[in-house]
């Protein structure tokens, strides 16, 4: 509550500089969907609003620029959509495994014109793997899954299901692996992971969680994770009242 009174004050002064710091972290769905809409107003309105935020979606409706902090220390100043490709980077790297001799080595999320982390409700997205291998392994399925901010499985597939039969990497060949999925997605952050499988043994040869990260927006009318193109078809008020007619039909 006292965040909720601290922005609402500080929101409705007319001030040169707003600082706003984690204020979506508290709060129910309508609170943060007014504080986005109140904040984009004082921006038309011409004041300089410095978001500090973990809530990469919101700073990506919001911000057209912005400063990525690593231990104190900046680390780029740019337009937001450069800025967050490079703070997913950074989060999405790992150390390859020595002993491990089949394994995912890259995976990239992107759209019409290239790598891309933002994306509209219903839009088209390319996930790529890429595998190496430094021994011969068969029987290989690339499993992709998507799942929520809050890591709930939402979807997953695998070559298996999409009609290729099982792979076979010899040692020293690489593969490089592409599906392409629909956004149909509610706006949010959500995760994509990648898996090698062995279905004929039911174990993974590797797996890499929340590989890689991307936004959805362009859904406002729908709340949850996916979006299921509502429309409405009526919304009818009957006039009046048939009750005489009711009393006519039983004379």
């Amino acid at each position: 509550m006292f965040a909720r009174l601290g922005f609402s004050v500080a929101a409705h002064v007319d001030s040169d500089i707003l600082f706003v710091d984690e204020v979506l972290s508290v709060g129910d769905y309508a609170f943060q969907r007014k504080c986005l809409e109140r904040m984009t107003q004082v921006i038309a309105g011409g004041t300089t609003v410095i978001f500090i935020s973990h809530n990469l979606r919101a700073v990506g409706n919001l911000c057209g620029r912005s400063l990525l902090l690593r231990h104190g220390a900046v680390t780029m100043i740019d337009r937001t959509s450069e800025v967050l490709k490079k703070y997913l980077q950074g989060e999405e790297r790992r150390t390859l495994q020595s002993d491990r001799t089949l394994e995912i080595t890259n995976v990239v999320v992107k759209g019409r014109e290239g790598p891309s982390v933002e994306f509209e409700s219903g839009d088209k997205i390319l996930v790529t793997l890429e595998v190496r291998a430094l021994a011969r392994h068969d029987d290989i399925s690339v499993v992709i899954q998507i799942t929520d901010d809050q890591a709930y499985p939402l979807f997953d597939t695998c070559t298996d299901r999409l009609g290729r039969a099982p792979l076979t990497l010899d040692a020293g060949q690489r593969l490089t692996v592409t599906f392409e999925i629909e956004a149909a997605l509610a706006e949010g952050t959500f995760h994509v992971s990648g898996y090698l499988f062995r279905y004929t043994t039911n174990s993974p040869y590797d797996k890499w969680a929340n590989a890689a990260t991307f936004f959805v927006s362009g859904a406002p009318a729908v709340r949850g994770s996916v979006n299921l193109r509502p429309r409405l078809v009526s919304c009818e008020l009957l006039q009046g009242d048939n009750s005489e007619a009711l009393a006519s039909a039983r004379g």
